[in-house]
């Protein structure tokens, strides 16, 4: 049986990428919120977690940093078409 087509479950690619953004976003304010409840009150250690977390999750998740530093739509829908997986 033939594989359906990645993105067949949304209207089109511009969709599916913005899908996948929208998915990096909440992971990322997801972390972000628990370092804020973690560190709350604290104005010198909150921050400067938040900025560490910052540098490490496009680290940990590269597939994401690729995604969030493409320069705009047209590099994103290219990127798609050289590698549709």
């Amino acid at each position: 049986m033939p594989c359906a087509a990645p993105y067949k479950h949304f209207a089109n690619q511009n969709a599916r990428l913005q899908a996948i953004v929208d998915h990096i976003n909440k992971e990322w304010y997801a972390r972000r919120g628990l370092i804020v409840e973690k560190y709350a009150g604290d104005t010198g250690r909150q921050p400067a977690e938040i900025s560490a977390a910052h540098i490490s999750f496009p680290i940990e998740f590269p597939g994401f940093r690729s995604t969030i530093m493409m320069k705009d739509m047209e590099d994103a829908q290219e990127n798609m078409r050289r590698n549709p997986n």
